[in-house]
């Protein structure tokens, strides 16, 4: 979804060799063609939207989307200029939607599209083998229950993150769960493994720090996400961002 012509015609000739591409000028004809069987005859796999567009927009277009059982599931990435977009992105959950700050490069576009397809797979996988199916299909909705599971999960982990011996045992002994449970749990609600899940909140704060540029040092930004050796943490989140972390710090 994108109102800018020369905008939405560059992302369609990045995607269109390897996807079945539509695209829509704004939040209310994109929900109109997800309702249209022939747009998507199987089915919507990731949606990419502009925060600012007329009629609606990228907000209230996320917002229709995770209301909606059809379509909460599918990932979504939101473009934006607006560097405190980051704030305001509530509903989006790590590992499963993203932001990208304009402007973007090619490599970085695909590398989040890619990381948000392997986890809606792993998502889907997860949802069938915990309702006995042997297909795909749409994740089941988050109780009440596992949303405030979630939440506090996250807060902990956040509220840890700068700790280097953070790991499963200790998870698992803090919420008073077994390995296995933790990792079918969190896997079931958020298709990442709790090593997954980890290294994604780290990951997603150092891009924090380094967008908000609050520090000068990579090594410094590395250390306070949990991080004891700079170059692992420098290749892990080039992989998975498509831009490595000096990108940012360059003027």
């Amino acid at each position: 979804m994108e109102d800018n012509p020369d905008l939405q015609a560059y992302l369609r000739l990045l995607f269109s060799g390897s996807f079945q591409v539509v695209t829509a000028p704004n939040g209310a004809q994109a929900l109109e063609l997800l309702a249209d069987a022939e747009s998507f005859p199987r089915g919507c796999d990731l949606i990419i939207s502009d925060l600012m567009m007329p009629v609606m927009d990228g907000f209230q277009l996320l917002q229709r989307l995770k209301a909606q059982d059809a379509t909460r599931h599918i990932p979504v990435i939101m473009l934006t200029a607006r560097a405190d977009a980051r704030d305001k992105l509530k509903a989006l959950r790590i590992g499963v939607d993203d932001y990208l700050l304009k402007p973007f490069n090619e490599e970085e576009l695909f590398a989040r599209v890619n990381n948000l397809l392997e986890n809606r797979k792993r998502r889907l996988s997860a949802s069938s083998r915990a309702n006995g199916r042997t297909s795909p299909a749409c994740p089941h909705n988050i109780t009440d229950e596992d949303q405030e599971w979630l939440t506090e999960f996250e807060e902990f982990v956040l509220e840890k993150i700068g700790d280097d011996t953070l790991d499963i045992p200790s998870l698992s002994e803090h919420f008073a769960m077994s390995e296995s449970s933790l990792l079918r749990r969190l896997k079931r609600l958020t298709g990442l493994s709790p090593k997954q899940y980890l290294l994604e909140v780290r990951l997603n704060r150092a891009r924090q720090l380094l967008e908000q540029r609050t520090h000068s040092s990579i090594a410094k930004i590395a250390y306070e996400v949990g991080y004891t050796h700079t170059p692992s943490f420098s290749r892990q989140f080039k992989k998975r961002f498509g831009k490595s972390p000096a990108d940012y710090l360059t003027p």
